[in-house]
């Protein structure tokens, strides 16, 4: 028989993605304790040090170990970065910019086998 976040049909993944926003919570107590501030209102080279404690397992969460969530923090910022905008994501086509991917709109056919020629997003629209 199935019990806890098994018995709602969530897999671990799934579970775990659903505590996200309490991860983040944990993650700006660690940042107030270790540098008076949270995460946002650290220096850059504070905010690496909290990333590479997370993703080297030095952090202590209460629900998942830190990698798994700088994993899954990681996952999703790369799939805002290059998801489509209308999603609320990847702004002014930035992701799509930088790796020279025209967009899917049908008005971009014309620049699919256009292979090795930077995209310029301000000429297409």
């Amino acid at each position: 028989m199935a019990r806890g976040h098994a018995a709602a049909g969530l897999s671990v993944t799934a579970h775990a993605a659903a505590g996200v926003p309490h991860r983040i919570g944990e993650v700006n107590a660690h940042c107030a304790k270790q540098y008076g501030n949270s995460f946002s209102a650290l220096t850059a080279a504070q905010q690496d040090e909290v990333l590479r404690g997370l993703d080297g397992g030095k952090i202590e969460l209460e629900a998942v170990r830190s990698q798994f969530f700088f994993n899954m923090l990681l996952a999703n910022t790369l799939e805002g970065f290059f998801a489509d905008p209308i999603y609320g994501g990847n702004r002014d086509k930035a992701g799509w910019k930088l790796v020279g991917f025209p967009g899917v709109a049908a008005v971009y056919t014309m620049h699919v086998e256009r292979h090795g020629v930077p995209y310029d997003a301000v000429r297409c629209r």
